[in-house]
């Protein structure tokens, strides 16, 4: 992200906003008209988007999730009408080697997919990534579920021809019912799904990396992949104008919103979120002009992390500012491994402790301007993720994507992130919606009482989440 002083379309459109400085560093997608970015709230109205999306696509499908359910028939099915009515159609999915393997050949995603990979060999494609941080001795000694805390391919995205959903949601039946997530539609944005398109044909040659170095061979891909769409998106700009039934806006610069993914992989050092995300922080540090004492800021950040494990950077970035701070966790009960069996069951203990942590390094003053919330909705369980910055009371960036802001998704997994800077009041209010029907279910925690919750974690339980903190 090193392309400085690069000028285009949503640069010119967004010269007033705070956060012009991330469109220089690209890529970066101009959207045309507000009625291309729609949000979508519930579960079940995911499920339906992909759905749709799958069925009514003509040419391209692209799916990036963790995992399919193995019990999701209903997906396959739409999958292979699919490909029945559009023979030319090409899907290609790609999911991550160890959690689509997870159950072995009767009960994972790759053998929920078997019978339509041999009926349809030349227009499905299934790529699955293995990390390269499980090799030699850890990945023969390594049991299945642990060998999951070295890495894993977290990206999910979904493009249906030249629309896009960018999401934290898996496709499994939890994630279609009382899951609750993110997701965001980009619509009529060829180029954002060419850039995708692109990402899942890395991918799926970073595992198969020239054996003599394989850590190199993957970065370069990666690299690579990042240099080819800084280009595309400083040389053919214009081109974005097909994308939107505004043509004239676009390319006259006037569009005031504008995307800009990244990706992170850091034991790669592919590091464009973490970079963008300091860029982020930086500017709201720096430009929230008050005393520490005073009772209000120009700055309101809300902060979402189903599994609340922030890096010490971000930590850092959160005491040495001023801005006021809404930070959104799930409740133990509302945590996706509340009620597992074995050692899982002992995760969502573990993040309550790292929950009170956190409380206790941000000191009495800062505590003061930093709430922390939960959500707890009867039934559901919680998996949003995201950043929405507000400056005066005006929503002026928000992100979409995979990151839980912690030390593995900084370090140990691929994450795709979205970072959307707008000047367009319509799309902004939909964000804030978004935002108030997350907080509409969460309650908030009182950091004493976080303190306090924290020390009833049993202390072995707690040697234990301080010593793996870096795989949750």
């Amino acid at each position: 992200m090193a392309a400085k002083g690069r000028a285009g379309a949503g640069v010119r459109a967004l010269s007033g906003s705070p956060f012009r400085s991330l469109l220089a560093a690209g890529p970066s997608f101009p959207v045309g008209s507000s009625g291309n970015v729609e949000v979508v709230d519930y579960p079940s109205h995911f499920y339906d988007e992909i759905k749709n999306g799958i069925l009514n696509a003509t040419r391209r499908v692209i799916l990036f999730s963790l995992y399919i359910g193995h019990t999701e028939a209903e997906l396959v099915d739409v999958i292979a009408k699919s490909l029945e009515q559009s023979p030319s159609k090409k899907i290609h999915i790609v999911l991550d080697g160890l959690r689509g393997t997870r159950g072995g050949p009767k009960g994972s995603s790759v053998s929920i997919l078997q019978p339509l990979l041999s009926r349809y060999p030349s227009t499905l494609q299934l790529s699955l990534y293995e990390t390269l941080n499980l090799r030699g001795w850890k990945k023969r000694l390594v049991p299945p579920r642990f060998n999951e805390g070295f890495g894993l391919m977290h990206v999910k995205a979904f493009v249906f021809d030249d629309d896009v959903v960018v999401s934290g949601a898996n496709l499994n039946t939890d994630y279609f019912t009382n899951r609750q997530d993110r997701y965001v539609v980009f619509r009529n944005m060829r180029k954002l799904g060419d850039y995708y398109e692109d990402l899942a044909g890395t991918v799926s040659k970073l595992s198969s990396a020239d054996s003599a170095d394989p850590n190199g061979s993957a970065r370069r891909q990666l690299m690579d992949f990042g240099d080819r769409w800084k280009k595309a998106t400083l040389i053919d700009r214009s081109s974005t104008a097909h994308d939107s039934a505004r043509t004239a806006t676009v390319a006259s610069g006037d569009t005031p919103t504008c995307l800009v993914p990244t990706l992170q992989l850091g034991h790669l050092d592919i590091r464009d979120e973490e970079r963008a995300l300091d860029e982020v922080m930086s500017v709201i540090n720096h430009t929230d002009h008050r005393d520490q004492s005073a009772s209000t800021s120009a700055w309101r950040v809300t902060l979402s992390s189903p599994y609340l494990n922030l890096t010490p950077r971000i930590i850092k970035y959160i005491k040495e500012g001023t801005a006021e701070y809404r930070i959104i966790s799930a409740s133990p009960q509302a945590n996706g491994f509340y009620g597992s069996k074995g050692v899982s069951g002992y995760i969502p203990d573990a993040y309550a402790y790292l929950t009170s942590k956190f409380v206790r390094e941000l000191g009495s003053l800062r505590r003061e301007q930093i709430t922390l919330y939960e959500y707890d909705r009867t039934g559901w369980t919680f998996h949003a993720k995201g950043l929405w910055c507000e400056y005066e009371g005006k929503m002026r960036l928000a992100t979409i994507g995979s990151s839980n802001y912690g030390h593995r998704s900084q370090e140990r997994d691929l994450e795709s992130q979205i970072y959307l800077v707008s000047e367009d009041a319509a799309v902004m209010d939909r964000l804030q919606r978004n935002v108030d029907v997350i907080m509409s279910d969460a309650k908030e925690m009182p950091a004493a009482s976080s303190i306090e919750r924290g020390k009833r974690v049993p202390m072995l339980l707690r040697a234990a989440a301080r010593s793996i903190s870096s795989m949750l």
